[in-house]
């Protein structure tokens, strides 16, 4: 049978392919070693440092030296991880007596954290490093790290405003995340490099008075060397509101009460006095109508009127 025809009917004729078809299939296959290189990248990260942490720990410091540094190249670490592998960087330098690159991995972990602390049970050795690189930075005057201030608004508009300061200008780019409430995705904008950039924010939702945010500064690699907050521990921001009408009125009424409770009428001392010279009227009203011979009394007795009497005549 002819080949041709075997082909034909089986469908397993060869065609000439398309030369889109081949770039389509280039791109296919290059996209997906990116994608598988990116995960091989990114997973053994957290293996890899625990397990030089482990091997630092056991006083292995050339193993812990080794895997510490290759993780040191390593695009997209977050920035806890970065601070780890950082301090193992400086710490297996100095105890194996390289004292230079040790010194260079104190200033980055300063830059990357400038309240870091190394804790306890680390020796004076170890710690010169960090001493070195805590006068390096206080000669230049600059905090390393990102600024960032909330101004929610409940009537005007919302923003955030971010300063950046690099003085060893690592930071390629840097992102804000934020939301309204406490549940929910993050929104995240780019923000510009520099002193008090306003990001704005959007329309914040009825009801709604808490903003929640973190801020990120991303090197060229995508490593987080700056931030301020994070997405499981953001910063908190709340809307401040007016005081109702009904407050405002009970508050301005408060002062007419106590000036009408101030009045002479209203004070218990007035009334007194007012009750005294009644009675003392009365009295002086009752002994001066009654006649003569009612106000004679016994010689062993007195009587109270305008004249006091003794024994029936006036009294010395």
């Amino acid at each position: 049978m002819n080949s041709t025809r075997v082909q034909k009917r089986f469908g397993t004729e060869k065609k000439a392919r398309s030369p889109w078809f081949s770039l389509y299939l280039a791109t296919l296959m290059a996209s997906l070693a990116c994608t598988f290189a990116g995960n091989a990248t990114a997973q053994p990260v957290a293996t890899e440092l625990e397990r030089a942490e482990s091997a630092y720990a056991s006083m292995d410091y050339e193993t812990a030296r080794m895997i510490a540094t290759k993780l040191s190249i390593q695009r997209g670490i977050h920035h806890d991880a970065l601070l780890r592998i950082t301090r193992l960087v400086m710490l297996t330098n100095a105890a194996l007596g390289d004292r230079n690159q040790a010194e260079e991995a104190a200033i980055m972990l300063l830059m990357y954290d400038p309240g870091f602390s190394l804790g306890q049970g680390v020796s004076p050795k170890m710690r010169e490093p960090m001493q070195v690189a805590r006068m390096y930075w206080r000669d230049r005057g600059a905090v390393p790290g990102l600024e960032v201030r909330a101004v929610p608004s409940a009537s005007q508009r919302s923003y955030l405003r971010v300063t950046t300061r690099d003085p060893s200008h690592v930071v390629r780019r840097v992102e804000v995340s934020f939301r309204w409430g406490t549940v929910g995705p993050f929104s995240k904008r780019v923000s510009a490099l520099g002193k008090g950039v306003e990001v704005s924010l959007p329309t914040r939702p009825k009801g709604v008075l808490v903003l929640e945010y973190f801020a990120q500064g991303f090197d060229e690699h995508d490593n987080v060397v700056f931030e301020n907050g994070s997405s499981h521990a953001p910063k908190t921001a709340r809307v401040e509101t007016a005081a109702p009408l009904a407050a405002t009125t009970s508050v301005r009424e408060k002062p007419l009460r106590e000036e009408e409770g101030d009045s002479v009428f209203s004070s218990p001392v007035f009334w007194m006095v007012v009750g005294a010279v009644v009675v003392g009227g009365a009295a002086g009203t009752y002994f001066g109508t009654r006649p003569a011979e009612e106000n004679v009394v016994p010689s062993n007795r007195a009587a109270l009127g305008p004249t006091l009497i003794c024994g029936g005549a006036s009294c010395n």
